[in-house]
């Protein structure tokens, strides 16, 4: 026996599938606002949009009602000579006919609304004029015109790239291929269908065009494929699509896929799934599938009068909504029924009706269905010469429908998609990859340029103030040699004081290259909106500084406090700077605690500390957010990470060994901390220059209790705000007895963003 699945006509390509659904709350308003801004309106034409924008929200309710306006739309268009509103009248009544499956009179309004808005004209509104003669067409099961209608309207739609369109058109002129039983071209139009609503993001087309191809494998006795695709659907449609009437049409399909797999468990429970969507979504042409279904069902588990119950529902149904096919089906169904229970006479009267009634609407599968099913009631009634009568006619169409070349047909067909659909995603995927390398490759070869320049500018830095140093020392001992004369001692004193001049010129202009290592402020505020960064270095050129980079998801900061202050600092700066740049970027190390491990070797090797004894280091605190997980990592070589949640400060405490020969001979990794980001999260990362200054009224430090609360306080405020309090803190403090600044300050706050 042969179970016949249910493809997908997409009737007015963007207003599918609307079968008469109960008004809505939502529904109701609409029509009061409408009608309070059709009183007020005083412009003709947009009185005619309003009108047909009542009919169209009245159709599912009251279909009289929706005539009244829209034939006021139809007068006034008229009246005014408003050609556009016109056309729009008779199309949108048309529209009305066939919801009452008067699909002459629709055809009738239709045709002469297209001979209105010139049949040849490029415009939506014939795409839509023609896809709804096409629709009616099929209602009426005048394929031949229907197939002209849509092939029309497609080819409208693709001159005019109308893209919303095509997808609808192409699976509508499959379904007619479908219905004639021209499977090769039924489904190279749906895998068409597929390719296009891929390509352009149409989910709701996608998984109708998936339905479609389904029921073609059904058909062909793949029940397999047929599974297959139409679970694809299915899960389109439970996440993105979000259509009910495909869901309920999906399901259906489905309940007769897994029967025909003798599934029968799996069978009825899509069937009731199927039945309780289209009922919630009043879809009775889903309500008579879903029956049906359940009949087939029953009558495996022997329940034959049950079956018989949900056949008639669904023949009544059938019957009153105009659904010849579903009848057809279902008549098949009863009078296989009626065979079971011997009583041939009602099993040959109902599928001598089902035959009738699929050469009526020309449907191929259901013919060949029908021949079927009568060569088996009258085997079955020892009618022999009968039954082999339609056995011929069955075997010679089935052959016509689905023989050795159409089925290698239809198989090619699929497999073309497939390697295309496969070949497609390589050459994206290749073409991702080399942008991807290119970028990347000429981002390094930047920031390799830059580190070049920066190292050769402070060793050429560096070279003059040895020079002038070297210089210094020298004129010195002469004016100890010269104490006598005093007029070469005030010349001396001049060219001293001129080298001094030029020593301090060089130190600001190694400030100058200093601060242009330092992030960019614009750079930041890409990843951090909402930062501060209080920097104040105790000499021209600092020992401590500050480090932003972004990669591979995540965005790094940092503050970094190196051995010293003033030029010995800034060189340890530099090469800190350039070194955690490296670990990142080149060496593709992302992990803070990892990072840090790395760094000290890099610094123990770059100033040869196994070899010199040379013990300069780095104190600092490494963060890294992954706004992808809402997580931040941290690290940290002396310096403490405080950040503060839910108006709760918290302290990550740093591991007590400095960046450097120190913590590659003890051996010990750096720890890391993870937290959540996913609440807000205020951060601070500080140097000891604050906590270490001398001052206030007993000449103290200011010490890290004090730093601490001072940010807690005001942790609330702009960060441009804090960044003023932090410095006239500092400032307050050192006021008292005008205390020296003892060391380089540095503090960054962030306020970590949640989306």
């Amino acid at each position: 026996m042969k179970y016949i699945s249910f493809t997908i006509l997409l009737c007015f390509v963007l207003t599918i599938k609307s079968f008469g659904q109960t008004p809505t709350t939502s529904t109701k308003r609409q029509i009061d606002s409408l009608k309070k801004a059709l009183a007020k309106e005083p412009v003709d034409t947009t009185k005619v949009s309003i009108m047909l924008e009542l009919g169209m929200a009245h159709l599912a309710e009251d279909q009289a009602e929706a005539s009244q306006f829209i034939k006021q739309a139809l007068q006034l268009s008229r009246k005014i000579k408003f050609l556009k509103g016109e056309v729009n009248s008779l199309m949108r009544q048309g529209d009305v006919y066939r919801r009452q499956n008067k699909f002459d009179k629709a055809i009738e309004l239709l045709e002469q609304a297209v001979k209105l808005n010139n049949k040849e004209s490029l415009t939506l509104e014939n795409i839509s004029l023609h896809n709804r003669l096409g629709s009616n067409y099929y209602g009426l099961y005048d394929y031949g015109n229907a197939l002209k209608n849509f092939k029309i309207a497609l080819e409208i739609a693709e001159k005019m790239n109308a893209v919303a369109y095509v997808t609808g058109c192409i699976n509508n002129i499959g379904v007619i291929y479908d219905e004639q039983g021209d499977y090769a071209r039924a489904l190279k139009a749906y895998f068409r269908g597929l390719k296009f609503a891929d390509k352009h993001n149409q989910q709701s087309f996608k998984a109708d065009n998936l339905i479609n191809i389904s029921t073609i494998y059904n058909q062909q006795n793949n029940t397999k494929l047929a599974i297959q695709y139409a679970n694809q659907a299915l899960a389109l449609l439970n996440t993105k699509a979000n259509d009910d009437i495909s869901k309920v049409t999906c399901l259906g399909n489905l309940a007769d896929f897994y029967f025909k797999d003798k599934n029968y468990v799996k069978s009825l429970e899509y069937a009731n799934q199927s039945l309780q969507l289209a009922q919630k979504v009043d879809d009775k042409l889903g309500v008579v599938y879903a029956y049906r279904a359940i009949g087939k069902v029953k009558i495996t588990e022997r329940k034959t009068q049950e079956a018989l119950l949900y056949y008639n529902k669904a023949l009544v149904i059938s019957e009153a909504i105009g659904d010849k096919q579903g009848t057809v089906t279902v008549e098949r169904e009863v009078a296989y029924t009626y065979q079971a229970l011997r009583d041939f006479k009602k099993a040959l009267k109902f599928a001598r009706n089902s035959l009738k009634d699929a050469e009526e609407i020309g449907s191929a599968q259901d013919i060949k269905d029908g021949y079927k099913a009568l060569s088996d009631i009258f085997e079955a009634n020892k009618q022999l010469d009968s039954s082999y009568f339609y056995y011929k006619k069955f075997t010679a169409l089935k052959d016509k429908l689905f023989g050795e070349k159409n089925s290698w047909e239809l198989n090619n067909i699929r497999a073309e998609y497939d390697l295309e659909k496969k070949e497609t995603e390589i050459e994206l995927l290749k073409k991702d990859r080399a942008l991807t390398k290119t970028k990347t490759e000429a981002k390094v070869k930047r920031q390799r340029i830059v580190q070049y320049f920066f190292i050769a500018g402070f060793l050429t830095v560096f070279f003059i103030a040895f020079m002038l140093y070297r210089n210094n020392l020298q004129k010195q001992r002469a004016n100890q040699l010269l104490q006598n004369k005093n007029d070469e001692i005030f010349q001396k004193n001049i060219q001293i004081n001129a080298q001094n001049e030029a020593i301090t010129s060089s130190i600001n202009y190694a400030q100058r290259i200093q601060k242009a290592i330092l992030p960019l402020e614009d750079h930041i505020a890409v990843q951090v909106s909402n930062y501060f960064i209080f920097n104040r270095p105790r000499d021209i050129v600092s020992g401590d500084f500050y480090w932003f980079i972004e990669h591979q998801n995540k965005y790094f900061f940092s503050v970094i406090d190196c051995t010293g202050h003033g030029v010995p600092g800034a060189f340890m700066s530099m090469l800190g700077n350039t070194a955690l740049t490296n670990i990142v970027l080149q060496q593709g190390i992302t992990e803070p605690h990892k990072i840090l491990n790395q760094l000290s070797k890099e610094v123990d090797f770059l100033l040869q500390q196994h070899v010199t004894q040379n013990s300069d280091s780095m104190d600092m605190a490494l963060c890294a957010v992954d706004l992808q997980k809402m997580e931040l990592e941290y690290a940290g070589a002396n310096n403490p990470m405080l950040y503060i949640q839910n108006g709760e400060m918290q302290v990550l405490k740093a591991d007590r060994m400095p960046i450097g020969k120190e913590q590659v001979d003890m051996d010990r990794s750096y720890t890391l901390h993870t937290i959540d980001i996913s609440t807000p999260t205020t951060v601070y990362l500080y140097t000891d220059g604050c906590q270490d200054q001398f001052g206030g009224p007993e000449g103290k430090k200011f010490k890290s209790s004090r730093l601490r609360e001072l940010l807690f306080k005001n942790h609330e405020l702009p960060m441009a705000e804090q960044k003023e309090l932090v410095a006239k803190a500092m400032d307050d403090w050192m006021a008292v007895e005008s205390r020296s600044q003892v060391d380089d300050m540095l503090i960054m706050g962030v306020k970590l963003k949640v989306d």
